[in-house]
């Protein structure tokens, strides 16, 4: 009895990612294929390996490529109990390709979407990159953590700390897509004319987008000191971090700088040595300060070009975020409040991490999908199905990580204290 009990617990996490691994190629399929329709056979479409590289734009390179990556680290997760490290690898990327290539071979017949070969090299080398990524992660399950600043005394808040990294970058994302530098003096100038203009027009100060973005990088900034173990060089580290990635929003192409963004980060600097000392409140202060910045965030007007315009809510989920770069910015900029919201919840060590996990993502159900659909009445709003989707994704995974680790760790190596 006790030896079929341990094979149905064994196969618990192996059942999970399956499910987490067919979940994502179904994602893949819908991103890939969507609308769907017209279906039409294409000439010479039988020839299709034949045909030479096309020239992708590093919008198509970035979205491919990203897209790819959890799928080889999610794959190389469910292969790895069954072979060797090299194979799992081999097998991941061999999936991947043959994945791609079904699906760019697919879109030979449907006249919306562009079928090319690169595609299929970018989607391999992405799903790559998630394999090393994975066996790197297995295999410091039971090694000393890699980075002494991170809070490594115990197992939990060495995985938690990766999580909070993520956070960071997901929200450093935001901020710098598209990730194309330009030092040419026109976009150098373009990147900072916003806050010229507003040093020079003070009273065009957007008090609004100043207060969303002080709450975020207080709350981000809480984040990274509840996680590392020097509270004075998290805060220092925090600042460098901030300051290195809105400063190079200047020579990227698109961005911009503002004197808003640049006194929100200043406040919260002020704001964190303050906070500091209270960790026990870190959680207490940070969900709030990213829900109401999420809540502001939510019901602001849109732009001056479109504050006109009311859009009937969208059923489809990605419609708008498939073809663009500001889908990505969207993407992340759904998902990391609340995946941050996620790991303050964690940080204070609940009894019961799962029924946390349903009671929270209920709460972002509803409330997120009360936002979107008040967005119908705000102009220059786009109320979305997929930015419910995003939500609950973001605030879902942190407890979908702990709870794969905790089955992946090998029998005997618990959690040091």
């Amino acid at each position: 009895m006790r030896a079929a009990e341990k094979e149905k617990t064994e196969l618990k996490p192996q059942a999970f990612l399956l499910v987490l691994t067919l979940s994502y190629v179904a994602f893949l399929l819908y991103a890939t294929l969507y609308p769907f329709y017209p279906w039409r056979w294409t000439p010479g479409s039988e020839l299709f390996w034949l045909t030479p590289f096309s020239q992708l734009s590093k919008f198509d390179v970035i979205t491919n490529f990203l897209g790819y990556v959890p799928l080889g680290l999610i794959t190389t997760l469910v292969l790895s109990n069954h072979f060797s490290t090299t194979i799992t690898i081999v097998l991941t990327t061999t999936t991947a390709v043959f994945l791609s290539g079904a699906l760019e071979y697919a879109q030979f017949f449907l006249p919306s979407r562009v079928s090319s070969l690169t595609d299929v090299f970018v989607d391999s080398f992405g799903a790559f990159v998630g394999a090393i990524a994975a066996t790197r992660f297995l295999s410091t399950q039971q090694s000393t953590h890699p980075f002494i600043g991170i809070a490594g005394d115990t197992l939990e808040r060495r995985r938690l700390a990766h999580i909070g990294v993520l956070v960071l970058c997901a929200w450093a994302l935001t901020q710098l897509i598209p990730l194309a530098l330009s030092f040419q003096p026109a976009s150098l100038r373009f990147g900072v004319q916003p806050l010229w203009y507003t040093l020079n027009h003070l009273s065009e100060l957007h008090e609004l987008t100043l207060l969303i973005d002080r709450l975020n990088l207080i709350a981000l900034g809480l984040l990274c000191i509840s996680l590392l173990k020097s509270q004075r060089r998290a805060i220092f580290y925090f600042a460098l971090f901030a300051t290195v990635v809105l400063l190079l929003k200047i020579p990227v192409t698109g961005r911009s700088l503002s004197l808003e963004t640049i006194v929100g980060l200043a406040i919260a600097l002020i704001a964190l040595p303050i906070m500091t000392p209270f960790v026990k409140l870190h959680a207490i202060i940070g969900i709030p300060v990213l829900a109401i910045a999420f809540l502001i965030t939510s019901l602001a007007a849109g732009s001056a070009s479109t504050n006109s315009l009311f859009t009937p809510f969208n059923w489809v989920p990605f419609r708008g975020q498939l073809n663009n770069v500001l889908g990505i910015i969207d993407i992340l900029a759904a998902i990391w409040p609340f995946t941050a919201m996620a790991v303050y919840i964690l940080r204070t060590r609940p009894r019961n991490p799962y029924f946390v996990a349903a009671t929270g993502g209920a709460m972002v159900l509803i409330s997120t999908a009360w936002l979107e659909w008040h967005q119908q009445t705000l102009p220059g709003r786009y109320p979305d199905v997929t930015d419910i989707l995003l939500a609950l994704a973001g605030w879902v995974i942190p407890f979908a990580v702990l709870f794969v680790e905790d089955n992946l760790r090998p029998s005997g190596s618990g959690t040091t204290q």
